[in-house]
């Protein structure tokens, strides 16, 4: 028994390292709704180094064929583990970048860990207090430098850690985020506590409510046995942006078409009007796991859960990031809860 518990806890952590590892191989792209079970195809991107708070900081740039005027400029931040050259792969967002001529970063977190306000977190980053939403705002300022970008329409977005981190982010620099997509993570109790933005911007989130590492009715973090902070519930993430941005409310709720079956996992969109123009887009994956919508399955449901296939995370963002650009800097958010 001495032998065979040490055993199984390292094989459990084993597991886990794969997991994350794989969490940085998705699916090549295709039209929404369509699976995607292999590993999506690299792009042509530039690695490059910039200073941040005294730190190197690394990420990865993709340009497009130059096209007339600024451009959009999305930014997407890779989960616990996993790499800028993996979310490039996972997402997909290079290549559609190609076909819709918008600029596309994908920043390194420090120890593959981003400081996304849990202070309970077990992290690199965490340990070292790194100023992540300094290097974020300093990556801007350097893609800035580099290419012309249109500063009204710069999103972010992000998995698991990487979508705690870009609501941090857009709690913290609104001012520079027109729009935030939050793939199965949501928001740190103390940063859902203080969260004040300066202006309001739009948001589009997705959770599955069988994740087996961010639960979706909120609660600890875990990789198996290991316990990597708190996270607010998918249902609170939503209701602090419809509070403080003055939505309205209920939702106007649509249940998608069961693409496919055997993906053990449906999905519904609540979505919300917000004053000027903006949108709260909250998609429900019910039985839906710790996945990007419609990638690779990269691990068995068991450890993971279930891909839902009925909506295209990527696809969606983008959809939903060109119909909502920057909004009037001058009308302060609802005040909330």
């Amino acid at each position: 028994m001495r032998v065979l518990v040490p055993a199984l806890a390292a094989s459990t952590l084993a597991a886990l390292v794969t997991l994350l590892a794989a969490c940085t191989r998705h699916a090549p792209d295709g039209p929404p709704g369509e699976p995607r079970r292999e590993p999506r195809p690299a792009v042509a991107s530039e690695s490059l180094t910039l200073d941040a708070g005294g730190r190197p900081r690394d990420y990865v740039l993709h340009v497009p064929a130059a096209r007339p005027g600024p451009r959009p400029l999305v930014v997407s931040l890779h989960g616990a583990g996993g790499s800028a050259q993996g979310v490039e792969h996972q997402s997909g967002w290079g290549a559609l970048a190609d076909r819709e001529g918008f600029v596309v970063a994908f920043p390194d977190g420090t120890g593959k860990t981003w400081n996304d306000g849990r202070a309970d977190t077990p992290s690199r980053s965490v340990k070292e207090h790194v100023d992540d939403v300094g290097f974020l705002a300093a990556l801007i300022e350097d893609v800035a430098r580099r290419t012309p970008i249109d500063r009204q329409r710069v999103y972010v977005n992000g998995m698991s850690n990487g979508a705690f981190m870009t609501a941090r982010f857009a709690c913290e620099r609104a001012d520079l985020v027109a729009a935030i997509g939050l793939v199965v993570g949501t928001i740190g109790p103390d940063v859902l506590a203080t969260c004040r933005p300066a202006r309001p911007f739009s948001v589009i989130s997705f959770g599955g409510t069988n994740d087996p590492l961010v639960p979706y009715a909120g609660g600890f973090v875990r990789l198996g046995i290991v316990v990597r902070g708190k996270a607010a519930s998918f249902d609170d993430t939503t209701r602090l942006w419809v509070d403080r941005f003055g939505c309205t409310s209920p939702a106007e709720r649509t249940l998608l078409p069961d693409r496919d079956p055997d993906d053990g996992s449906t999905a519904r969109l609540d979505a919300y009007a917000c004053p000027d123009g903006g949108a709260v887009h909250a998609y429900t994956l019910l039985g839906g796991g710790h996945t990007w919508p419609n990638g690779w399955q990269y691990l068995p449901r068991p450890i993971v859960g279930s891909v839902n296939r009925d909506v295209d995370a990527t696809q969606a963002m983008w959809a939903f990031f060109t119909a909502h650009p920057a909004q009037p800097a001058t009308r302060a958010p609802g005040s909330g809860p």
